[in-house]
């Protein structure tokens, strides 16, 4: 099963030995947002520290486990509320809302699809 992990604002973020665990336990990709003045932000952990001092911004992280869908960056989680699958599967980049799930959602795409089951 994918791994979530929530940090609240306030908090540090979570060491590089439990991101490295994580990653390990979950291989097929890893990814991050956070709130910033109402935009959701996917972009470079590091760069983004420094900038936007993430110690006082909530951070959802999500490790994959692929169930369904090909295995690359643009099938990592989170992901931006939205059914154009070409903005779905950008890296880097600002929306509104965006989501995480741990889990299959069942019904919606075949296990060869390049899509994944979100």
């Amino acid at each position: 099963m994918c791994i979530i992990i929530v940090k609240n604002s306030r908090m540090d973020l979570p060491d590089k030995e439990i991101l490295k665990r994580c990653w390990n336990k979950n291989p097929h990709g890893a990814g991050f947002m956070y709130n910033y003045n109402d935009v959701v932000i996917y972009e470079n952990l590091q760069i983004n520290d420094k900038l936007y001092k993430l110690k006082n911004q909530s951070v959802v992280f999500h490790f994959r486990i692929s169930t369904s869908g090909k295995i690359d960056e643009g099938n990592c989680h989170p992901y931006p509320l939205t059914d154009d699958s070409i903005y779905l599967r950008k890296t880097n980049l600002r929306c509104s809302i965006g989501i995480a799930h741990n889990g299959i959602i069942q019904k919606y795409n075949r296990k060869d699809s390049v899509l994944n089951d979100t």
